[in-house]
């Protein structure tokens, strides 16, 4: 089995494989200072079981995996970063949900095709500091955090302890959001100015709706219709509770890389997946506005449903019209960031 070596594997990769990932070795929330054991050892572990549960899913959504599929513990425990044995237990977790079925000696099999599992996560209860996690992301946006820090640093500006602060930096390289260097932990390259931004949109301005128009464009109908079903649950979601700005950023590069894939173009699809990497620091903050999310999921409908029609000229104007919105409600947060900071 080839997993995660390119397209849009090579952006998840990116996402469940950092190079200096601490799932199994880092102390977990709520552990005891003197002994250093986690209170509830059961809890904490069902959430890293959890979280990589849902990176198999995420793996098996970008490969397009289809039913049937052999799912190999050793395989996936080279892709995650981890041993076989947190591997096998989320692979059970899924089992106990109908999504694989274990082959005796053998591992686990797919029961439902990886297009019909976009969007689908299991939750995960949270183990972090959501206060901390989201004040170093804002502070980092706001240039009042250099882009390179230390647990030191971190302890003292944010009245958190190291056992406390550990999970936090865990997910923010598991989001590739930083990478551990050294005894230091380095922001990615992100979109941190707004003259960043700007260049960021004009690129996609011009380089994705054109990807529609060309000669070697073909999307999948099946693909299609996940996604099209993926917003609208969105839309919905959106209207009794507050979407996890991570979930949306995942369903807007999902679409957007899906288009970009469509183009028959490995040139364009690398281009967006780039600026997608490039976006996350930022776009994470920026889904706190309910309205604003039912409508560019409303943009990406029209978009979709355009092509359903297989009207690829009335697909990239619409899509063009949409980046134009999102980029001129971009300038309009950057600003408002810096404006409080």
């Amino acid at each position: 089995m080839r997993l995660v070596v390119q397209g849009l594997s090579k952006f998840r990769a990116e996402i469940v494989k950092q190079p200096n990932s601490t799932v199994e070795a880092s102390p977990l929330p709520g552990a005891d200072t003197k002994s250093g054991q986690p209170r509830d050892r059961k809890a904490a572990a069902r959430s890293v079981q959890l979280a990589l549960a849902n990176k198999i899913l995420a793996v098996a959504v970008e490969e397009r995996l289809s039913v049937g599929h052999h799912l190999k513990e050793q395989q996936f425990a080279e892709i995650l970063g981890v041993s076989r044995t947190p591997v096998r237990a989320a692979l059970r977790l899924l089992a106990d949900r109908k999504i694989v079925a274990a082959i005796p000696n053998r591992g686990y099999r797919l029961l439902k095709d990886g297009r019909e599992l976009l969007g689908t996560t299991l939750d995960v209860p949270p183990l972090i500091d959501e206060q901390a996690y989201l004040d170093i992301l804002r502070d980092r946006l706001s240039g009042e955090l250099p882009a390179t820090v230390n647990q030191v640093m971190l302890t003292k500006r944010y009245a958190i302890g190291r056992g406390s602060l550990r999970p936090v930096l865990n997910r923010l390289a598991d989001e590739g959001l930083i990478t551990r260097k050294g005894q230091n932990w380095l922001f990615l390259p992100s979109l941190d100015s707004e003259s960043s931004l700007r260049a960021s949109y004009d690129l996609r301005i011009t380089l994705e709706p054109a990807g529609i128009l060309l000669d070697s464009f073909r999307m999948d109908r099946g693909l299609l219709r996940q996604l099209k079903d993926r917003h609208s649950l969105i839309i919905e979601q959106s209207q009794h509770e507050v979407v996890p700005g991570r979930d949306l950023f995942m369903l807007d590069s999902q679409f957007h890389e899906t288009i970009a894939e469509a183009s028959g173009n490995p040139f364009f699809l690398q281009a967006v997946q780039q600026q997608n990497k490039m976006r996350r620091l930022f776009e994470y903050q920026g889904y706190s506005n309910s309205t604003r999310i039912r409508e560019w999921c409303g943009e990406h409908l029209r978009v979709i449903e355009a092509l359903e029609r297989a009207d690829h000229a009335a697909a990239a104007e619409i899509l063009r019209d949409h980046l134009m919105r999102a980029s001129a409600t971009a300038m309009a947060q950057s600003r408002q960031n810096r404006s409080i900071s």
